[in-house]
C-alpha cells in the first residue's frame, strides 16, 4: 500500500509538472464506452485478423498453456491484473477427423453377413449414414472399410458357412452344372448373389427334395442395389 501511495504521488507530480490535464468527464465516458464497443468492433466483418490480434495484445499480458491427456488448460493474465482460466478439449489428430465413425463400422460388420458391398452401400445411404469425409457410400468405400477393420465380405462369410459354387453343388448332388442351375431356377436349390461375379448355393441337406414336383414352386429372384455415387 505504501508503494502504491508513493507511485500515485509521483504520477500526480509528474502530471502536474508536464502539464498533462486530468481526463474530463466526457473523455472518461468515451473511455468507458470502449468496453461496450469492443465486442462490436471485434465482430465487425471489416475488422481484419491482424487488427484482432493487435486488440488482444492491448488487453492481455500473457497466456500460459498446460496440456494433459484429455484437456488443454489455458490461464490468461489480463492487463489489469485479473486472470481467467479455461479448460479446452485437446484437438483431435487429423486422421481421426476423417475416420469412419464406429457406429457405421458396426453397421457394416453386421450387414456384411447378409449383404454384398453394393447392397451395404445402398442400405447405409438410405439410413442417412456418411463416410468420415461426409460422403455417401459406394461399394469401393465399403470394401476399403472392411479391409481396414478385418471384416469378411458376404462372399467369404457364405463360403466359411459351407455355401458352394455351381460346379461344387453339381458334384455334391451328382448332376451336371446345367441341371443344378435348372434346379435353382425352379426353387429346388437356394442360390444367392454373393458379389458382382459369383453365385453361391446353399448345401442341400435332403436330396429327396429334388424329386418333388416343381409345379407351383416360387422361382428364385435376386435383389440388386445400385449404390449412390459419392
Amino acid at each position: 500500500m505504501a508503494k502504491l501511495a508513493q507511485a500515485e504521488a509521483e504520477y500526480a507530480r509528474a502530471t502536474k509538472e508536464d502539464g498533462i490535464p486530468e481526463p474530463s468527464c466526457e473523455v472518461g465516458e468515451r473511455i468507458a464506452a470502449l468496453a461496450s464497443d469492443f465486442p462490436r468492433v471485434w465482430k465487425d466483418p471489416r475488422t481484419s485478423m491482424r487488427d484482432r490480434k493487435r486488440m488482444l495484445r492491448l488487453l492481455i499480458d500473457d497466456v500460459t498453456l498446460a496440456r494433459d491427456e484429455e484437456l488443454i488448460h489455458v490461464h490468461i493474465r489480463w492487463k489489469g491484473g485479473a486472470t481467467t482460466s479455461l479448460e479446452l478439449p485437446r484437438p483431435r489428430p487429423s486422421f481421426e477427423l476423417i475416420r469412419t465413425p464406429v457406429s457405421v463400422i458396426n453397421e457394416i460388420r453386421a450387414l456384411a453377413t447378409e449383404q454384398t458391398d453394393d447392397q451395404i452401400a445402398c442400405t447405409l445411404n438410405s439410413r442417412g449414414y456418411c463416410s468420415g469425409r461426409g460422403r455417401s457410400f459406394t461399394k469401393q468405400r465399403i470394401a476399403y472399410v472392411r479391409f481396414c477393420h478385418g471384416i469378411e465380405s458376404y462372399h467369404n462369410h457364405l463360403r466359411h458357412s459351407g455355401w458352394l459354387t455351381l460346379p461344387e453343388i453339381a458334384r455334391e448332388i451328382g448332376v451336371h452344372p446345367h441341371t443344378a442351375w435348372t434346379y435353382a431356377k425352379k426353387g429346388l436349390l437356394r442360390v444367392v448373389r454373393a458379389n458382382a461375379k459369383h453365385l453361391l448355393f446353399e448345401p442341400l441337406a435332403d436330396r429327396s427334395l429334388l424329386a418333388r414336383p416343381s409345379k407351383g414352386r416360387r422361382r428364385v429372384s435376386y435383389e440388386h442395389c445400385t449404390p449412390t455415387a459419392g
